[in-house]
């Protein structure tokens, strides 16, 4: 299973959007080039938040998405233990 970490600023965008009553956020498989959302048919991901967590939605599973500062930490945490 992938991981799927953003970093501290897409983090917090995401999730700010997703408490503030967005129901899901994109994220775009590549660079969108499109100057309007309405003329964009780029292929994406949906963020979503369940039970306070930002997961992302893809091939029908929900993936836990991490903030990369966090799991940098967490992982220096482990290597040094």
């Amino acid at each position: 299973m992938p991981i799927i970490a953003l970093n501290n600023d897409a983090y917090e965008n995401v999730m700010n959007r997703l408490t503030s009553g967005e129901e899901f956020v994109k994220t775009y498989r590549n660079i969108c080039p499109h100057k309007k959302r309405e003329d964009c048919k780029c292929p994406f991901y949906k963020n979503i938040l369940v039970n306070g967590e930002i997961v992302r939605i893809i091939e029908g599973k929900t993936i836990k998405v991490h903030n990369l500062k966090k799991l940098m930490e967490n992982s220096l945490v482990i290597s040094l233990e």
